[in-house]
């Protein structure tokens, strides 16, 4: 069963792989290309300190690996914030400015987040906002967004 979900998993390997070329210079690898982030602000969060620690696992556990550069970039987007219009769709290219740029949707998602959002609609916003061939992390505690990341469901 376990070997089935690996499979299931492989081509989500090979679209990432695919979108951002990558070569290995030891000890880590190096990448070209972009990704964007996208973070649970919903009614699925409950509480804005569940949205805080979220932010804060972000800065702490996947910033802190990119290897951002002027080769590698990644954008941000907070879902469940009624006033997105608030900040800049933009790519940033260094640890600095992710950090800052995450502080700023932190501060929007205390104030105007935890308001329902559909799958549907959150990935129209970044169909609008980012460019298609860049991979999409996202991070949610939504059951619903689980299940469909799930290939072996």
């Amino acid at each position: 069963m376990r070997l089935l979900h690996l499979f299931g998993l492989l081509p989500l390997l090979l679209l990432c792989c695919d979108a951002n070329k990558c070569s290995e210079s030891s000890p880590y690898f190096t990448c070209h290309g972009a990704s964007v982030i996208i973070i649970d602000g919903t009614h699925h969060m409950r509480s804005r300190d569940e949205i805080k620690k979220e932010f804060e696992y972000i800065e702490n556990h996947v910033v802190s690996h990119l290897g951002l550069d002027k080769e590698y970039e990644v954008a941000f987007m907070v879902s469940g914030v009624c006033d997105k219009d608030k900040w800049e769709h933009k790519y940033v290219c260094s640890h600095k400015e992710a950090c800052s740029e995450l502080e700023s949707l932190y501060e929007l998602a205390y104030k105007h987040g935890l308001e329902k959002e559909s799958l549907k609609k959150i990935m129209q916003q970044i169909s609008e906002h980012y460019d298609h061939k860049h991979p999409v992390i996202l991070f949610s505690k939504s059951e619903y967004v689980s299940l469909s990341m799930n290939p072996a469901v």
